[in-house]
């Protein structure tokens, strides 16, 4: 059985996205909805195992010393935004890659 080398922790903030993003699928299609909650689960067991493999995410306004990673999900229409801190992950916001990045959290 494989052991995870990593805690992941959803921020209350992206847990909101993530949900209204869920919601809004919904609308349109719940099994598409089931899907992309489907393929945010498969993503956590990724960052789990190995978070450092994903890109560096540049802020708009960086932040001296904090460095944000990312990972493309559900038909790479969409975006997790996370932090690594030591043997834990900190998932900040999910993003709609569609959108303007203008509106995002982080």
């Amino acid at each position: 059985m494989r052991e995870d080398k990593y805690k992941v922790d959803v921020l209350p903030a992206a847990y909101n996205k993530l949900n209204a993003h869920t919601h809004f699928i919904a609308q349109v299609s719940v099994g598409a909805a089931e899907k992309f909650y489907d393929d945010f689960n498969k993503s956590i067991e990724s960052l789990k195992a190995n978070p450092g493999m994903y890109p560096v995410y540049n802020l708009k306004k960086p932040i001296e010393g904090v460095r944000f990673h990312c990972k493309l999900f559900h038909k790479e229409r969409y975006r997790i935004v996370f932090r690594i801190i030591d043997n834990s992950v900190f998932i900040y916001d999910i993003q709609d890659c569609r959108q303007d990045i203008g509106r995002y959290l982080v």
